[in-house]
């Protein structure tokens, strides 16, 4: 993509699909978090991308489950008081009851384009009392439906270095991965994916230095995990539709299609 490069990357940046944009030294160029209402879209998606003459190749794999979340990623600026403090006004997470209407959508897409709107603000965005936002974004974060969560502009905040480590690991090896997460601060997501190399975790670290030793680490405290590749990333233009500058400062917001969409009702749900 190395002569059409910036006009992809542009066109990517204003896909309603796609999510995030990692630019990489590794395997690929680019590694895309696509979000699609079923693998019919993201086929017909995948189909269209490969066909552009900007792109050499590409290779897909579906996320399966998503163990560890960004919104679990801590700066450990906080003492254990003052996260207490805040959790009090999380709401105790409940089963999924109530199927996101259009209202919800357009509540979670203002949400989604500036965090820092009050119920007030939202209100009038949503066209709806300030009492239903509140209602609203209770049941929204308690089913999971909504999560919320306070980004950084990483290389400003002293972590410069992300990468992607692929491993494989068996059923039992991911359940101890899983209950390991928490003794890996640097492991900002961690996904249970399609292919040989099954697992896909997202790192943030000081210096590239420290991946080698993460790896280390990893295959010595989860027995059975094998590091199977990693790549570097060099830019992250776009992540969860902000589109970002090189520190990783918001420089704008592009809505996701999930977020502008009605739901499908029931009898077309996946």
């Amino acid at each position: 993509m190395a002569e059409r490069g910036p006009e992809l990357m542009r066109e990517l940046s204003r896909d309603g699909n796609v999510a995030t944009i990692q630019r990489t030294a590794g395997d690929g160029d680019l590694l895309l978090t696509v979000m699609t209402f079923d693998l019919d879209a993201l086929g017909d998606w995948v189909q269209q991308l490969s066909a552009s003459p900007m792109v050499a190749r590409t290779r897909t794999r579906v996320v399966m489950q998503v163990f560890g979340e960004s919104e679990r990623w801590r700066v450990r600026a906080l003492g254990v008081g003052e996260e207490s403090t805040l959790s009090r006004y999380r709401p105790p997470p409940r089963p999924l009851i109530h199927q996101p209407d259009a209202v919800d959508l357009a509540l979670i897409a203002a949400l989604a384009a500036d965090g820092r709107r009050s119920a007030v603000e939202l209100a009038g965005v949503c066209a709806i009392s300030a009492a239903a936002v509140r209602r609203r974004l209770t049941y929204l974060v308690a089913e999971r439906i909504l999560s919320i969560r306070c980004e950084v502009a990483h290389v400003l905040g002293g972590w410069p270095v992300t990468a992607n480590i692929w491993a494989r690991a068996t059923p039992r090896t991911l359940g101890t991965l899983v209950d390991a997460l928490d003794s890996f601060p640097q492991i900002r997501v961690c996904c249970e994916v399609t292919g040989t190399a099954n697992v896909l975790m997202t790192v943030w670290l000081r210096q590239i230095s420290e991946l080698s030793r993460l790896e280390h680490d990893l295959e010595s405290q989860v027995p059975g995990l094998v590091i199977a590749d990693r790549s570097i990333t060099l830019e992250t233009p776009k992540r969860l539709g902000s589109l970002l500058d090189r520190a990783g400062r918001c420089t704008g917001f592009h809505p996701l299609e999930l977020l502008t969409t009605a739901v499908p009702q029931p009898d077309g749900a996946l």
